[in-house]
Parts: C-alpha cells; sequence; structure tokens
C-alpha cells in the first residue's frame, strides 16, 4: 500500500481542476484494501477520475484506489478477469494481443474497469453489463464476495455500486475470439470516432449530463446555445456540447455554476430536468 499526502486533484481526475486532497491510499491487493475499508469508517473509492469533479477539503475522506497491476486481464476458462484498477488502455492491448472481442467499444475512454462497472458505461448501443458474468467486492465490514450479474441491478448509467456501500474489486467477463488484426481495427476506428466527434485531448470528464428519456443531452444544449458557451475558466466544449472543458485553473465551483446555469436554462426552454452524469464530490 502506499499512502501520499495533500495529492493534486490534477494528478487524481483527467478534468484536472484545482485544489488537494489530503489522502490517497493506493493498494496492491484486494485483502490489503478490504482490510483498511473493514478498520476505517469512511473512505473514496476513485478509479481513474474520467467522470469526477472533486470539491477540494481537508476534511474530505481519504481516497483509496486499487492498483492497475492488481489481476491484470487474463483468462480463466473461457472468461476474462481483470482487477478494478485497470485502465481501458490494458484492456485494449490485451484485446489486441489475443484477439478477445469484447472491450472495443471502450476504446479512447481514460476510465477503469471498477468505475465503468459502478456507472455501466456504455455507448453505441452497448453497456458494460451486456458483457460481465461476476463481479468481486469488497464489503462494508471487509468481507470479500462474489456477486452474479443476476444478483445486481442495472440501468442506464446506474448499477447497484451506487446504492449500496460495495467496493468493486475484479470482474469476470466474457466474449468472443477474433483475429487480433480484426480486433485491432475495430479499436482503431472507435478511438478515431472519439477523437473526431468528443474533446479527448482537452481537460474533461466527459458528459456532463444524462440523456433524458428518448433526448439527446447534448442536442438540448446546443439548442440552448451551450455549445462553446464559456464561464470563467470552464466552457462546454465547441465539440461536443454535452463535454465540460476545463480551459486552465478551472475550480469545483465553477463547475458547479455551470451546470446549474445550463440545467436552469433547459428547464425554462424545454421543460427537462437534466440529471448529472459526471460525479460531484463534496462534504
Amino acid at each position: 500500500m502506499i499512502h501520499t499526502r495533500q495529492v493534486p486533484i490534477s494528478q487524481l481526475t483527467s478534468f484536472q481542476g484545482e485544489g488537494y486532497v489530503s489522502d490517497v491510499f493506493v493498494f496492491d491487493d484486494a485483502a490489503e484494501m478490504a482490510h483498511y475499508v473493514a478498520m476505517h469508517d469512511a473512505c473514496l473509492i476513485l478509479g481513474k477520475g474520467s467522470n469526477t469533479v472533486f470539491e477540494p477539503s481537508d476534511a474530505l475522506s481519504p481516497i483509496i484506489q486499487l492498483s492497475s497491476q492488481y489481476k491484470t486481464p487474463h483468462f480463466v476458462g473461457d472468461t476474462v478477469h481483470v482487477g478494478a484498477g485497470v485502465g481501458v488502455n490494458q484492456l485494449m492491448s490485451f484485446s489486441k494481443e489475443t484477439g478477445f472481442s469484447g472491450f472495443e467499444f471502450m476504446a479512447g475512454v481514460p476510465a477503469s474497469v471498477g468505475g465503468m462497472i459502478a456507472m455501466n458505461f456504455g455507448c453505441w448501443g452497448k453497456e458494460i453489463v451486456d458483457m460481465l458474468v461476476s463481479v468481486d467486492v469488497v464489503l462494508p465490514d471487509g468481507t470479500l464476495v462474489k456477486k452474479d450479474v443476476a444478483e445486481l441491478e442495472f440501468g442506464y448509467r446506474f448499477s447497484s455500486f451506487q446504492i449500496e456501500p460495495w467496493i468493486v474489486v475484479s470482474a469476470c467477463f466474457y466474449g468472443a475470439l477474433k483475429s487480433p488484426e480484426e480486433v485491432k481495427k475495430d479499436i482503431f476506428d472507435n478511438v478515431n470516432e472519439r477523437v473526431n466527434s468528443q474533446p479527448l485531448r482537452d481537460k474533461t470528464f466527459g458528459s456532463v449530463f444524462r440523456n433524458p428519456p428518448g433526448l439527446h443531452a447534448a442536442q438540448l444544449l446546443e439548442d440552448a446555445g451551450f455549445k462553446g458557451y464559456k464561464k470563467g475558466r470552464v466552457m462546454f466544449s465547441d465539440q461536443h456540447a454535452n463535454f465540460m472543458v476545463n480551459l486552465g485553473g478551472a475550480t469545483y465551483s465553477e463547475v458547479v455554476a455551470l451546470i446549474q446555469e445550463a440545467r436552469a436554462a433547459i428547464v425554462q426552454s424545454k421543460g427537462v430536468h437534466l440529471m448529472t452524469e459526471v460525479v460531484l464530490v463534496t462534504l
């Protein structure tokens, strides 16, 4: 376990907001993390921080992370087991080397396996639950248990992990085997599509709002004039209206203020209440 104090938020999230968090613990294995959880009343689990914005505070609960080297992707029979801290780039490397197909729709997303399961990441008509077999979790008392996918609840940008005090430590997936060349091409095409449609080279946390039923948040924001709209050190991307960009030195309060302004405008113009997809972490 590695314990670091006064860690810049810019090192923890893709949005790279301003400020520091007091304590970050990175664990090499699930048993070590489980022991810590059992001994402490409060903690915040974080993956790659690709859909998270923190409000800096010395009173913020300690952040815990699982190392990306815990359970790197490997076959167990015809399924693939992966640790929660493993990132999408590691999944893509494994897929290209082995020809394992299923993860390609994630290509280009700066996220971790645990975070994607917790939010039930999805795009292009696919969700991570579609290939999920089981999840190994840590309970609040430090117990390690396996949950079959049938025991868990999943929905649009939702999973049981958003309402239960459980921590994802690893997961088992099924997929198909293809030629490595075919998988490489699919990954390449998906990355290109993302780069061409989303501001992935900017400091961003991805989608700000969830899509309302039958509607697209990006279109609602664009219709209301928020595409490219800037306020202070944050803006809605001029490439994709539902992505917020840190122009440099952006703060938590600036992010929240712009979210509130956009939400109020959409309610007034369309009568639609937008729910955030980004996780806003505060006291």
